[in-house]
């Protein structure tokens, strides 16, 4: 059925087929046919393999495609990226969450698209070393890592050094970041609206002073679940960053009821959980 409409709808820019148990290989030939073809989506597609993906790069829809999700499509590995990175030279938004059978070699590549503006690598074998290797990206605004748990302050610090026009970066559950890193960070990534750190356990109101004192546009933050920030790391957030209207802080027990009184206040847009009974307050 998909060939059939890829045949009599051959103008189609817009194509979502997620979660398809039966869509195979033998499919892609014909999506990789439409020239119009800009977004594609094909999330949860788990019998496609890097054949497949050959198939879509070697057809007419690169000179156009723009926007691609592969998300868990978990039988995608490196030979893909290759393809990818050698013949989609307009794509702008790539999409490569929980791909397993990608390794640090195959996400090297990826550091290779110049023309990328956004990159979710979420749950994938990011290191250090592939991350320095993204960080070559240079048009970079949106940034998704969370739960690549193998990323420490080094690799986050030369990413940041090479990706300073950053707006939106997700560090949730990338565990091994400290202080050092965030503030590495800020100092290179200063026009950042966007940053979500829940999770990120190790670290402490330092990073709230840094990132405060130095990312001026922070306009949405979450720091769910980083239990050694406390009331101090509020108060730099309300007194420094003007521009914050949104913040998320689910589970941390050393921030008390006093200070989030005062952060609604001044933030439009507060969500928190205390004391076991989740509240979410909006002036």
């Amino acid at each position: 059925h998909l060939r059939l409409i890829c045949r009599s709808c051959s103008e189609i820019s817009h194509l979502s087929i997620t979660d398809c148990p039966s869509l195979t290989d033998n499919c892609m030939k014909s999506i990789g046919s439409l020239k119009q073809l800009r977004v594609l989506n094909m999330a949860d597609c788990l019998l496609i393999t890097d054949t497949g993906i050959k198939s879509l790069t070697d057809g007419p829809c690169i000179l156009r495609l723009r926007e691609l999700n592969l998300t868990n499509c978990m039988r995608i590995s490196d030979g893909s990226m290759t393809n990818l990175s050698r013949r989609c030279k307009r794509l702008a938004y790539l999409k490569l969450c929980y791909l397993d059978q990608v390794s640090e070699n195959g996400l090297e590549l990826i550091g290779q698209m110049d023309q990328l503006i956004s990159i979710d690598i979420t749950g994938t074998q990011t290191s250090d070393t592939s991350l320095k290797s993204l960080g070559n990206s240079g048009n970079l605004r949106s940034v998704t890592l969370s739960s690549c748990r193998q990323i420490t302050d080094l690799g986050l610090t030369k990413f940041a050094t090479s990706c300073t026009n950053l707006e939106y970066l997700n560090l949730s559950f990338c565990t091994q970041l400290t202080d050092n890193a965030i503030r590495s960070m800020a100092f290179c990534c200063k026009y950042l609206t966007t940053l979500n750190i829940c999770s990120c356990s190790l670290l402490t109101d330092m990073s709230l002073q840094y990132l405060s004192g130095v990312c001026k546009y922070l306009y949405e933050i979450d720091i769910s679940y980083c239990q050694l920030i406390t009331d101090k790391g509020l108060k730099y957030l309300r007194r420094n960053s003007h521009y914050l209207k949104r913040i998320i802080l689910i589970e941390c027990p050393n921030i008390s009821r006093a200070a989030i009184d005062k952060l609604v206040l001044k933030i439009p847009y507060v969500q928190y959980h205390y004391t076991n009974k989740p509240s979410e307050l909006a002036k």
